[in-house]
């Protein structure tokens, strides 16, 4: 007989679209090196404290309707940081299209509002 023992939750994957400027892409890669310091950077390697990079920060996501398009559930993800970033395409094959990336988020927990 299997008892609960613990609430896991998992991660969540977004695919971001990047403007000319790159700034979303810029935006997870700097925030992924404060995380752990990359192999250019003195302290390479080191791991910064949760608090700093991740405590108080908030995703919110609304589940929408397909009918209406209006929010019928929100969740709000705590402790939200960034664990994997994906590699951009860059093909002759990606003309006439978007830029764009996956990155992969965790967080601590979550709550959710029905309406």
């Amino acid at each position: 007989m299997k008892l609960p023992y613990d609430m896991t939750y998992n991660d969540i994957t977004l695919s971001v679209i990047c403007s000319e400027d790159m700034k979303e892409r810029t935006f997870f890669e700097t925030w992924m090196d404060y995380i752990v310091k990359p192999a250019t950077s003195p302290d390479a390697g080191t791991i910064a404290y949760h608090s700093d990079y991740a405590r108080g920060l908030k995703l919110e996501i609304d589940q929408l309707s397909s009918a209406t398009g209006n929010a019928i559930c929100t969740y709000m993800c705590y402790d939200v940081y960034p664990i994997a970033i994906t590699p951009m395409n860059a093909t002759w094959d990606e003309v006439n299209t978007y830029q764009r990336f996956g990155v992969t988020l965790t967080y601590r927990y979550h709550t959710f509002e029905k309406y």
